[in-house]
């Protein structure tokens, strides 16, 4: 209402691609992406990939789901050897030193019981996939959260561990280079089980839920509404009750 987007509902074209291509406009929205990535784990201190790191490292890129003929896959790669040529790349798994999957299920947005498994009901069937990268190479694991996902199967074995929200590949690459200090907190909890999904309290918000909701990782942080790790501390979690106020006040309003 305040937008007054009822009383004028209708796009202005050419304002609105005067916004787009503003550089001003292009360089906030590109902060924003990066802003809004979570890390999430960084076992030995993975991450931040310097100049010095990768000097002999080879990376192993993939996507989930790949697409048709690899088609995500391929653009993802393309896209991280365009952007940040000193890295090097190589598409043979057994040639890598590390790798770097990135994973994005899909809901269907129509169901009448939406689910949140990473698994065929969510255009997903390569977990077993992810795992064996996972155990053949030190893997850097990024899942796009468009839901809170079960990720008990596919989390454990990576060795560092991006939330993401829709962003570009340019910024998640940003925040792996150590470019960008990852700042982002978790908007929601990550479920630790389906049992705890069927046990939830559905009136009550993730925060809210008894402890064992949460997933818990190996390095024993619960992936709980406003955790969030970043590259100088080693654990940054804000206090349940400051988000507890701070939702309040947004419903208020």
């Amino acid at each position: 209402m305040e937008l007054g987007l009822f009383e004028n509902p209708y796009v202005n074209p050419k304002r609105a691609l005067e916004v787009v291509n503003n550089p001003t406009s292009q360089e906030k929205a590109d902060l924003a992406h990066r802003k809004s990535i979570v890390l999430l784990r960084n076992d030995q201190n993975l991450l931040p990939l310097y100049n010095k790191k990768i000097k002999d490292m080879k990376l192993y890129v993939e996507s989930f789901p790949a697409g048709e003929h690899s088609a995500n896959t391929i653009a993802f790669r393309k896209t991280i050897q365009k952007y940040d040529p000193d890295i090097t790349l190589t598409d043979h798994l057994e040639e890598a030193t590390h790798a770097l999957v990135w994973i994005k299920p899909k809901q269907d947005l129509l169901s009448k019981q939406p689910l949140i498994s990473i698994g065929p009901d969510t255009q997903f069937h390569n977990k077993n996939r992810i795992i064996k990268i996972q155990k053949t190479v030190p893997t850097i694991m990024a899942i796009n959260f468009s839901n809170p996902w079960l990720i008990q199967e596919i989390e454990p074995n990576a060795a560092a561990v991006i939330g993401t929200f829709g962003v570009k590949t340019e910024a998640l690459m940003d925040v792996i280079r150590g470019r960008f200090n990852p700042t982002g907190k978790l908007p929601i909890t990550i479920p630790a089980n389906q049992e705890a999904v069927a046990k939830n309290k559905m009136d009550v918000p993730g925060f809210d839920e008894a402890p064992s909701y949460y997933y818990q990782s190996k390095s024993g942080d619960k992936y709980g509404y406003g955790f969030g790790l970043s590259y100088n501390t080693e654990h940054k979690e804000t206090k349940s009750s400051d988000l507890r106020k701070s939702l309040r006040n947004i419903f208020k309003n």
